[in-house]
């Protein structure tokens, strides 16, 4: 996991913002963080419609309703809970804030089109603020408070591109 400081761009955008970045695809498949919401099925469709969220596996009370929900981003797995649930541990992300004393955790999403996302996700009801240090980054703030930030992709030639180039000293 790689991890941004973004107090300082985010200040720009907003005063009372102390956050950070936290890269979570480099955490592997097998990692996933929890959201709580109030309404799983919204949720579930917000992020579907949103931000293309395969669901990878739900779990439902014994009336159909859903309490949890299992979503996949790209390589990026996290569930999604009812704040209903009674035996709940405190979400990763909220407790990776507080011990590093920020005020929330963004998850990086790579995508193709940052200004379309967020375009949509404003259109969702989302809270959207951009963000220009060093790189552009779109912070979108989700109708159910979860922290997401936008980074245009980098397609694999140019980045092994990127790492092949090596210096060469002159004489």
């Amino acid at each position: 996991m790689l991890c941004y400081n973004v107090t300082n761009a985010l200040s720009a955008c907003k005063e009372s913002w102390n956050g950070m970045l936290i890269d979570w695809e480099r955490a592997g498949p097998e990692r996933r963080f929890e959201v709580r919401v109030p309404n799983v099925s919204q949720a579930g469709t917000f992020y579907r419609d949103v931000f293309g969220a395969k669901e990878t596996f739900r779990q439902e009370a014994q009336n159909g309703k859903v309490f949890r929900l299992g979503l996949a981003i790209g390589g990026i797995g996290f569930a999604i809970s009812s704040e209903d649930d009674i035996e709940q541990e405190r979400p990763v992300l909220s407790s990776i804030a507080e011990e590093l004393g920020f005020t929330f955790v963004a998850v990086i999403l790579r995508v193709e089109d940052p200004d379309r996302i967020a375009r949509a996700a404003q259109d969702a009801g989302s809270a959207i603020n951009r963000v220009r240090e060093p790189d552009p980054i779109t912070v979108v703030t989700d109708p159910f408070g979860g922290y997401w930030a936008l980074i245009k992709r980098e397609h694999a030639g140019r980045e092994a591109r990127s790492l092949n180039e090596v210096p060469r000293k002159t004489a």
